[in-house]
């Protein structure tokens, strides 16, 4: 009496091939939901520059006189290796006055001249990568 009150020496219940279906088509639209929010996450992230040069000097000079690291690292382009070092690197210099950071274009190539009140100045040379012009963190021996 207690076995078959619990099912015990039962045949084991069929299982409905609908809900089978139903949890099969449950778990693969969630995989491809995922892949499809994994992708356009990344594509919405905004490459890294400026739209043109002169934006690109002023959100430079902005963030070397604000001491903002991240503000650098967003405008640093090609593959850098510790891109959030220089960064803190380039902003750390020691300096009393403002950073004064303007477009440069020598022989046909586009770089920022980053110089102090004290007559310092650097050439970083930039590129433009799909649209978005980006500093290289590598002073060039101009």
């Amino acid at each position: 009496m207690i076995g078959a009150m619990y099912g015990i020496g039962s045949e084991p219940r069929p299982v409905s091939r609908t809900s089978t279906r139903v949890l099969r088509f449950l778990a693969f639209s969630m995989v491809v939901g995922w892949v499809v929010f994994i992708a356009l996450w990344i594509h919405a992230e905004p490459p890294p520059g400026a739209p043109s040069p002169d934006e690109l000097a002023r959100a430079y000079e902005s963030a070397l006189n604000n001491r903002q690291p991240d503000g650098v690292v967003t405008l640093l382009g090609g593959p850098v290796e510790g891109s959030d070092e220089v960064a803190k690197y380039l902003v750390g210099q020691p300096h009393d006055g403002r950073w004064h950071v303007s477009v440069v274009v020598l022989d046909g190539d586009t770089f920022l001249a980053v110089n102090d009140d004290r007559g310092l100045t650097a050439h970083l040379p930039t590129t433009n990568v799909d649209g978005h012009w980006q500093v290289n963190p590598l002073v060039s021996p101009r």
